[in-house]
């Protein structure tokens, strides 16, 4: 504990908004100050992103940078392992070497042995390699001998199933400034198998594909309420001809999602698929698989394998009953004409959206987020999967070139061309030297000698180019420096000067791999000045030639420039200096990267998704299936495999069909939702006639998952606490129901004729039941009233636009970004309107009662009706719920309910009076004046005044400051409207109204914003009386109203009284309707 160094090692894990992150590292020395004994480092890090969840790693060191050890600064030892989803890659290494000089003799040994192996798990391939090695380098005075032997042995199974090895000696001896070398190389080759597996990969993997079966698993049926998932029929891949119906037996509810998933990311804009599923706004990532991962390894090029998958095409079909004819959900909704003109063309269906990659449609989708609907609010934040309003609505920025320099190398580096291994890997790309290297000397005229050295290696210099980078990698003017890229690119960007004439670069691509050497055919060559190395080199080519190795070959010697030296070893003998050739940067665009910003829509094209995506939620209610049909699904995928060396393609078929609509569903023949099954699979709750015993248990069996109950009045789901009664009298009784979904209209009325489809006839329409004659009362009143059920009543309701539907999450996603882009014009990266939030359309289900008793409870039953043509009618219950009514017949009656009216026993007015009463209180303490000032702070708005133990007592502020600040007493409930006056004892002054009735006089689900101007003190019939305040109960059964003075001096007062009802955007009230807005004048006050 008393120690406080800095440990050797840390460790930290990141939580982010994209990914999880986890690192340790350590750094030990033994003894701490030399590390003489033994040395360590070592990394591992791990990174688990959201919104590419597949791209995870964890890596203990990497190839570039492994864990390294070193012990008695003897023997070293190299390792990494490396696991991802594309697989397992690991090595390991260690050598010693000895450097020691003995008088005249100097040693150097070195050793060396590597061990390695690569896993892919996309399509089972397994590689290793063994390396062996050594030098000795024997140097006594000026003579010198070095043998270097190497050898490797790597095998590749099972396809290709190949074992090479390859022994290669190098002897070279020195006099003097003479050296000769030798090289020996031994390869053998042993191949079992060479077919390399080009075989293409299922993007959704079925029986007899290289991956277990998952068609039933990632094509479901996914309800648009409750988020259950239903199974579709499978029907088969590739099929002769079109699907046979009597294979069709899955029963899917109207409203449900289709989702097609694949493991692979596709490329989703071929083929004109883009016309039909929407939100394709942004570059495509994840349709490629390279197996294995890495192309290029220590600058040699391995086999690989490269599968791209894209969709090809996507119909949905329906039976008519005697063919298959082509579907679009829109379009059958609506009639034919002008109403079906304007969803034509619409989306079948979105991409959905959590990243860059699109594996997953959804058929009858609206937006590209869904699937955020079964979520709650704030679930599902875009941003944090890469899904920003720019990406959404701006053109998206293409991938660039990937550069390599040295810019992050220290001057002087020096790279020889390896032994062990083909090319240094240098930043991303790998280089090396191709040409002679040698060391002569030449006898002049006048005796002397020059020695001319041809400088085998390249190095990190600081030459000055016209590119402004500070470090650059130069080379010599006899060698020709080799690039080779880690990935087949179509573009390069090289940026480089020279000491020379000019330079000679040529281009090459890779053919194949012939006796376990890479094969190279140049594809271009361009001759450059000294003067045009001023600009970049730019090269592109096509993608049937991409360009995988780069060779720059220095010209002629800038005449004349030599430059002589005299050397030590040798006196008279002169160096003749090389030029250099220096480059500062090359770039690449992969075939990868190119590839993918051509997955990447214009700016038109995304204005053109938004458009589309708000006519799909506007032009009409969104879309369900058609009742009774049958219907199958074909989309195909494709897996190009190496840039069409090979291809397959993959047509999938799924079929389902439909029943009624809900409450037809669930007891539809062949429907299996809802069933139960003992333990011995015997089914327990369906009646003979194939009837649901218990419908109750299940959500969609009914309306209950549908209504919207906190915009339908009456109190849609029967609870009467607080709940205002409706009025009795002449057209004033009115139920709205509203829905949570727009889609329940459809649930709920006819279809067009569509096609060859005939029409289909539904209704919603309600009856009234009295709970104690059990009469069922329909409603309004049909022709000829018999107390039986209607079975449907065309005209007897009515379907009304919903102006102010309930937002899904997926709309209120897109909406949130719109205002974001429109309150912050710096939001988005592109200029465009985006218009106003979208409000999809919806409907609203009204009927208005007549003929109702007052203070009566009634059950208030909806029924859904639907049959096809030429059918009888079938009328299934829905939904009920209770109502009650009012003691008045009307708002006006409720009100005017103040003048208490005297009768003879002939039933004949002979006097009335207003309901006024004295309410005195003792209110002339200092105490109580106080109170008079904390009660009207409150009526004014002041929410904390009295304090927090009175809030806490008291939490409602009218009754904190009626009862707990005023000290009113419980009172006796009254039985009309009446006006209370709240008299000081002492004084007689009236501080306060209190106006009561036995019912609210609002609907108590209004907000206290909204209920504020329903009541209020008038000047006039037009004018308000500023200086009184309102404070309305809870139940909006009851007001307190004070003057600003504290004091209520008037002889009378004039009120107002409004009826708020729902007008499908706002609770309003009519001031033209004098059944709803009553003015009340001259209320005896003094």
């Amino acid at each position: 504990m008393t120690d406080h160094r800095e440990p050797p090692f840390f460790a930290f894990i990141a939580w982010g908004d994209q990914s999880i992150e986890i690192g340790m590292l350590a750094d030990l020395k033994i003894p701490e100050d030399t590390g003489l004994l033994l040395e360590m480092n070592s990394n591992t890090q791990a990174r688990f992103p959201f919104r590419n969840p597949s791209s995870w790693y964890i890596n203990a060191g990497t190839p570039e940078e492994p864990n390294i050890s070193r012990s008695l600064q003897l023997f070293t030892t190299k390792s990494y392992l490396n696991l991802s989803a594309q697989g397992i890659k690991m090595g390991f290494g260690a050598e010693v070497e000895k450097r020691e000089q003995f008088g005249p003799a100097k040693i150097h040994v070195k050793a060396y042995a590597k061990l390695g192996g690569q896993v892919s798990f996309e399509r089972f391939q397994l590689g290793g390699y063994l390396e062996l090695g050594g030098i000795a380098d024997v140097d006594v005075w000026i003579i010198g001998v070095t043998i270097e032997l190497n050898a490797r042995l790597s095998a590749e199974a099972p396809q290709p199933y190949l074992l090479e090895a390859e022994l290669r000696l190098r002897a070279c001896a020195r006099i003097i400034f003479k050296k000769v070398c030798r090289d020996f190389t031994i390869p053998l080759r042993w191949e079992r198998n060479n077919t390399i597996n080009r075989t293409p990969i299922a993007p959704l993997p079925h029986a007899g594909s290289s991956q277990p079966d998952r068609t039933q698993e990632l094509v479901k049926g996914i309800h648009m309420l409750t988020n259950e998932s239903f199974d579709l029929n499978f029907l088969g891949l590739n099929l002769n001809s079109e699907p046979n119906i009597a294979n069709i037996t899955e029963v899917l509810p109207l409203d449900t999602y289709i989702d097609i998933k694949t493991v692979k990311g596709l490329i989703p804009n071929k083929n004109g698929i883009s016309d039909k599923i929407g939100g394709h706004t942004g570059g495509a990532a994840g349709y490629t698989d390279l197996i294995p991962p890495q192309r290029v390894v220590a600058g040699k090029e391995i086999r690989q394998v490269k599968h791209k998958y894209s969709i090809e095409d996507i119909k949905i079909k329906a039976w008519n009953g005697s063919s298959w004819i082509d579907y679009h959900p829109f379009e059958a909704l609506v009639e034919a004409g002008t109403e079906r003109s304007e969803v034509e063309g619409l989306k079948i269906g979105y991409w959905q959206r959590s990243g860059e990659q699109y594996n997953i449609i959804r058929l009858l989708a609206t937006t590209p987020f869904s699937f955020t609907e079964a979520g709650v609010p704030g679930s599902f934040v875009p941003e944090q999967y890469g899904i920003t309003p720019s990406e959404l609505f701006c053109e998206s920025t293409p991938k660039d070139f990937v550069s390599s320099n040295v810019l992050n190398k220290a001057l002087g580096t020096i790279y020889h061309p390896p032994t062990q291994y083909l090319a240094h890997e240098i930043n991303g790309a790998y280089f090396t030297l191709e040409g002679e290297y040698y060391l002569t000397i030449d006898e002049n005229p006048d005796g002397s000698q020059t020695l001319i050295k041809n400088e085998d290696y390249f190095e990190v210099t600081n030459a000055a180019n016209a590119f402004g980078f500070d470090r650059s990698l130069s080379f010599d003017q006899d060698n020709s420096l080799v690039i080779i890229l880690p990935e087949p690119s179509v573009k390069t960007r090289l940026k480089l000067g020279t000491e020379t004439q000019g330079v000679t670069i040529t281009y090459y691509t890779s053919t194949g791999i012939q006796n376990y050497k890479t094969v190279y055919t140049q594809i271009g060559q361009e001759y450059k000045t000294v003067g045009e190395l001023a600009a970049e080199v730019n090269f592109e080519t096509t993608t049937s030639s991409l360009i995988s190795k780069i060779v720059i070959e220095p010209g002629d010697p800038q005449p004349p420039s030599l430059f002589k030296v005299n050397l030590v070893e040798s006196p008279g003998a002169n160096v003749a200096t090389s030029f250099k050739t220096h480059l500062q940067e090359v770039c690449w665009l992969s075939l990868e990267d190119f590839e993918y910003n051509l997955t990447i829509p214009g700016q038109d094209a995304v204005n053109g998704e938004q458009t589309a995506m708000q006519a799909g939620n506007t032009k009409t209610v969104k879309p369900i299936w058609r009742p009774n049909t049958h219907y199958y699904v074909c989309f195909s995928l494709k897996d190009e495999v190496d840039n069409g060396a090979n291809s397959g393609t993959f047509e999938y078929y799924y079929g389902f069909k439909t029943a009624g609509p809900v409450g037809h569903f669930h007891n539809a023949a062949g429907v299996t939702y809802g069933n139960e099954y003992d333990a011995q699979g015997s089914l327990v709750n369906r009646a003979s006639d194939g009837t649901l015993t218990n419908p109750d248990q299940y959500p969609l069996t009914s309306l209950r998952q549908y209504i919207d109950y906190n915009r339908s009045y009456p109190q849609a789901d029967g609870n009467l606490l607080q709940a205002k009664p409706l009025f009795y009298g002449n057209q004033q009784c009115k139920i709205n129901v509203y829905f949570s979904n727009p889609l329940a209209y459809h649930m709920l009325s006819g279809w067009p004729i569509y096609g060859t489809f005939n029409a289909l006839n539904g209704a919603l329409h309600i009856a009234i039941k009295d709970p104690v004659s059990n009469v069922i009362i329909p409603y309004p009143l049909p022709v000829n009233y018999d107390e039986t059920v209607p079975e449907v009543e065309p005209g007897n309701d009515t379907w009304q636009n919903d102006d102010d539907p309930r937002i899904p999450l997926d709309v209120e996603t897109i909406n949130q970004m719109i205002g974001h882009v429109q309150n912050n014009n710096e939001a988005i990266k592109c200029q465009l309107v985006l218009g106003e939030p979208i409000k999809p359309a919806s409907k609203t289900y009204a009927v208005t009662l007549t003929n109702l008793k007052s203070q009566k409870l009634y059950t208030a039953i909806l029924y859904n009706t639907f049959f096809e043509a030429n059918a009888d009618p079938a009328s299934v219950e829905v939904h009920r719920f209770v109502f009650q009514t009012s003691r008045y017949p009307d708002f006006k009656a409720q009100v005017e309910s103040f003048n208490l009216i005297e009768k003879d026993e002939g039933g004949n007015e002979i006097g009335r009076r207003q309901a006024v009463f004295d309410l005195p209180l003792s209110l002339s303490s200092v105490e109580s004046l106080e109170a008079v000032n904390t009660a009207y702070a409150l009526i004014n708005g002041d929410t904390i005044a009295g304090g927090d133990d009175l809030a806490i007592q008291y939490p409602h502020l009218f009754d904190r400051a009626l009862v707990g600040v005023l000290g009113v007493p419980p009172m006796e409930a009254p039985e009309t409207t009446e006006f209370n006056l709240i008299k000081d004892m002492s004084s007689g002054d009236v501080v306060a109204i209190l106006i009561r009735n036995p019912e609210p006089f609002n609907i108590p689900k209004i907000t206290l914003e909204q209920i504020s101007d329903t009541i209020e003190v008038m000047l006039d019939a037009q004018t308000i009386d500023g200086n009184y305040k309102v404070l309305h109960s809870k139940d909006y059964s009851q007001a307190l109203i004070m003057h600003s003075s504290k004091k209520i001096t008037a002889t009378s007062l004039n009120f107002r009284f409004r009826y708020k009802t729902w007008d499908g955007s706002a609770y309003v009230a009519d001031d033209q309707d004098n059944l709803r807005t009553i003015y009340v004048n001259n209320i005896q006050i003094n």
